[in-house]
């Protein structure tokens, strides 16, 4: 039986064979609010149609208030071109019609 090989040096044998390593990331996660934070709380359970936006990527899918945060299909597949920086979220019906109030759509943007 072949023993555990250490992460760090697969790595650096592949880097010495010329190929380049990508650092993991968590991908398909739902979004946590720290601790004692209870933004959503009271929306727990509650699904709503948005838009997940991280830079040019955008998802039109809805989004579920959890108590810890956000998650669904919306949250899950933005938080995998997630990097540091603000994910917009946008909530309003997914067939972009004008079911709005006089301001345009709701906009909450999470750090």
């Amino acid at each position: 039986m072949a023993a555990p090989l250490d992460p760090e040096d697969g790595s650096n044998r592949l880097r010495l064979r010329g190929l380049k390593i990508v650092e993991p990331r968590p991908a398909l996660v739902p979004l946590t609010l720290g601790g004692e934070e209870v933004l959503f709380r009271s929306l727990s359970g509650v699904s709503a149609d948005v838009i997940a936006r991280f830079g040019k990527t955008e998802f039109r899918e809805a989004a579920l208030f959890t108590h810890k945060g956000l998650s669904g299909p919306a949250i899950l597949q933005i938080s995998s071109y997630w990097r540091h920086g603000e994910i917009g979220i946008a909530a309003g019906p997914r067939d972009g019609s004008s079911r709005r109030n006089g301001r345009g759509r709701a906009r909450t943007f999470i750090p």
